[in-house]
């Protein structure tokens, strides 16, 4: 079969590769796709709510509770960087926005723990070495102090995810699939669109994961998140004491967020709402007022590794999925390991490898 995209009254498609999820994880494959001029095509069905579309799209190197070094953050965070700046050049938008996280300190517990990790030579890229004084800011409850996180950032996911259907142009439908069906040359899928023929297919539709893949250990968390008005906050940085607050500008700020393993409802969960409201109530010595709230439910992994790989028997079915909290920081690089894993048949790393999963196929088979 020749693969290239033709349309049959709006209703049949071919392509070569499909793309299943236009999330922060579909995105980031469809772009390298791009780059290297491979024919595919992305379907999605643009639900508002997804976690992708809510996220406040932080990236942050650090970890508070311990403190220690996120995942993987020396690859990461230079990948990501270099990755947004060259697409914000290529798509002609602003989404990227690098800056820092202040800490706030609860306890004398947290003081030591920090600054014996922020005189540390392995964190100087990551730890500013200055500590922040006692009631440094007069808005916050900051009686211990606080610490710099350097190296961090948030990307505005609803613009990236618009710029980036604008890219794909016709290689993006709206559309929701139904059954994966092998055919003799690859696969033939099904959607409210019609079916579309292709030779491979990539599943990265986030909690909406394939039956196909239900052998992963793969769980869904519900996260709500606030707009807030809070004008005397000013600043560019980002806080952080048990809680986020990002400035989005002229006195707004995204607040969040929360993390329920229980509730699988859409609807914004007036018990996570409250939970925000009394940690703000301990963060903030300023007033404030909840303009916003959403909530979006993101796929997570127990060991907090993403997901990719091939099927261990459906050839040419993939799966990038599994991306929790982390999807902006996690995306740009990963995306470039799976589709250097399909075209150039280089090896994925190990750790991220749906292979750590392969004993549990028999156990669960499709």
């Amino acid at each position: 079969m020749i693969w290239g995209r033709f349309f049959y009254f709006f209703a049949f498609v071919i392509t070569e590769t499909l793309i299943i999820g236009q999330g922060i994880a579909g995105s980031c494959l469809g772009l390298h796709l791009a780059e290297r001029n491979k024919d595919f095509l992305v379907i999605d069905d643009s639900y508002f709510q997804s976690s992708s579309m809510v996220a406040a799209g932080l990236y942050n190197p650090m970890i508070f509770r311990k403190p220690s070094k996120s995942y993987n953050a020396e690859s990461l965070i230079p990948h990501l960087k270099s990755f947004y700046s060259k697409w914000e050049l290529k798509l002609n938008a602003k989404f990227h926005y690098q800056r820092n996280i202040i800490r706030v300190f609860s306890s004398t517990e947290e003081v030591n723990n920090w600054a014996l990790k922020s005189s540390n030579p392995d964190y100087e890229k990551f730890l500013l070495p200055e500590m922040l004084p006692e009631n440094f800011d007069d808005n916050l409850l900051c009686g211990y102090g606080g610490g710099t996180v350097i190296e961090a950032g948030n990307v505005d996911t609803k613009v990236f995810l618009s710029e980036t259907k604008k890219h794909f142009g016709t290689k993006k439908i709206e559309g929701k699939i139904g059954k994966i069906n092998k055919s003799p040359d690859g696969f033939e899928v099904e959607s409210n669109q019609g079916k579309i023929k292709c030779k491979r297919v990539v599943l990265a539709n986030g909690h909406l994961n394939h039956d196909l893949y239900k052998y992963l250990p793969l769980t869904y968390t519900k996260g709500d998140i606030l707009t807030v008005y809070a004008p005397e906050i000013t600043g560019f940085d980002i806080r952080n004491k048990g809680l986020f607050i990002m400035p989005i500008g002229n006195g707004f700020h995204r607040v969040g967020s929360t993390y329920d393993w229980d509730n699988k409802s859409y609807e914004p969960s007036t018990k996570a709402r409250l939970e925000l409201e009394e940690k703000l109530k301990n963060t903030l010595l300023c007033p404030f007022k909840i303009e916003e709230h959403q909530s979006g439910i993101r796929p997570t992994v127990g060991d907090r590794r993403p997901l990719l790989g091939e099927h261990p028997e459906q050839k040419n079915l993939f799966i990038f999925n599994g991306l929790g909290a982390k999807g902006v920081m996690l995306a740009p690089l990963y995306s470039e390991m799976l589709s250097n894993h399909i075209f150039d048949n280089r090896e994925i790393h190990p750790e991220v490898d749906i292979k750590r999963y392969k004993k549990h196929y028999g156990n669960s088979k499709n």
